[in-house]
């Protein structure tokens, strides 16, 4: 689930972006066999190195199930 989900009361989200995250996420799980992190919060590693990479190729670089890909 996007991040936005947990916080729709307190403020607004667009759906579009939501649900292409969660596709995002999905694809990476049919991809790697994994989740990209366990939780969507800033204090889970890999959901704050993704969102600090902006899903560039670093992020894939040092994620455990994805960085096969590269060595």
């Amino acid at each position: 689930m996007a991040p936005e989900i947990h916080e729709a009361r307190k403020k607004a989200f667009e759906a579009k972006k939501s649900d292409l995250f969660s596709l995002g996420v999905l694809f990476y799980i049919l991809a790697f066999g994994a989740p990209p992190f366990h939780k969507a919060v800033e204090t889970d590693e890999f959901y704050k190195n993704l969102k600090r990479n902006n899903g560039q190729y670093a992020y894939f670089q040092k994620h455990h199930h994805s960085k096969k890909l590269y060595e």
